[in-house]
């Protein structure tokens, strides 16, 4: 009876530490995954406005 008082409490904390550790690697990869977003997001405005650029150059050569 009193290696069941022990274990118990030793097998939350074990699935506790193994939940808050997936938990915060989950949050580190949203991080990084938001952070590869954001730069793509920048490039890709980038893009649209050297493309607007582009045509208002060749709409006022026409």
């Amino acid at each position: 009876m009193k290696t069941s008082l022990i274990i118990i409490p030793v097998i939350i904390a074990i699935v506790t530490i193994i939940v808050i550790s997936i938990t915060s690697f989950n949050e580190s990869e949203v991080t990084e995954i938001e952070d590869v977003i954001n730069k793509e997001l920048e490039t890709n405005d980038e893009l649209t406005l050297e493309i607007e650029e582009k045509l208002n150059e060749i709409e006022n050569i026409a």
